[in-house]
């Protein structure tokens, strides 16, 4: 169970967040004003557990070239598990270090219509409206059958509270800039295992 559970967590966790899959999808609309490139920044993050367990926490980071990070740990009873999830635009690479272990995996990143190097467009067609500003920025309600988020436009449209399936995120502490380049990547010294077809698919039953 705990298995499954830290799988469906790490799921979860994957820097291509929701928003950024449904403003790839052809929808009526016009694109909502947002900037043109890609904002640098990092946050915290808690995900809600349920009663007894405790909340996976963690940190995400962007960079103004496209890249992202995702830390999460979660403390369990034999002890704290923690996994990682690097998109490196620069490298054209996707460094997944899953929980409980400490070799990475590479792949070669999958080809992406807009380029990695350049933000989606999001289309007004998913806009249920304004939501209560977050950190003095302005925040849209995405509203679907499965998702609820609030997404920031000055941030790319990052979602920085979301709730699905019984699980929800919400994110503290944005701070705008430039996150260090050594974010994404593994530390020095780590190993790495280099594939070089495709990260395999996942179970998506989230």
């Amino acid at each position: 169970m705990l298995k499954n559970r830290i799988l469906f967590l790490t799921l979860l966790t994957l820097p291509i967040t929701l928003s950024y899959v449904m403003a790839m999808v052809p929808t009526q609309g016009v694109p909502l004003d947002g900037p043109a490139h890609w904002v640098g920044f990092h946050g915290s993050f808690t995900d809600s557990a349920p009663p007894g367990e405790q909340p996976v926490i963690g940190e995400y980071f962007q960079a103004s070239n496209g890249s992202t990070r995702l830390d999460s740990s979660r403390q369990t009873a034999k002890g704290l598990v923690v996994w990682t999830t690097i998109v490196n635009t620069v490298l054209n690479r996707r460094f997944i270090l899953d929980p409980g272990k400490s070799k990475w995996d590479s792949y070669p990143l999958e080809p992406r219509k807009a380029g990695w190097d350049r933000p989606l467009n999001f289309s007004s067609a998913l806009s249920r409206g304004d939501g209560p500003a977050f950190q003095g920025m302005r925040t849209i309600r995405i509203e679907s059958s499965d998702i609820e988020q609030l997404v920031v436009p000055d941030l790319n449209f990052f979602p920085i509270w979301q709730r699905r399936a019984g699980q929800e995120r919400t994110y503290s502490n944005i701070e705008v800039g430039d996150p260090e380049s050594t974010r994404f990547e593994p530390p020095p010294g780590a190993e790495v295992a280099v594939h070089t077809e495709l990260q395999p698919k996942r179970s998506l039953r989230r």
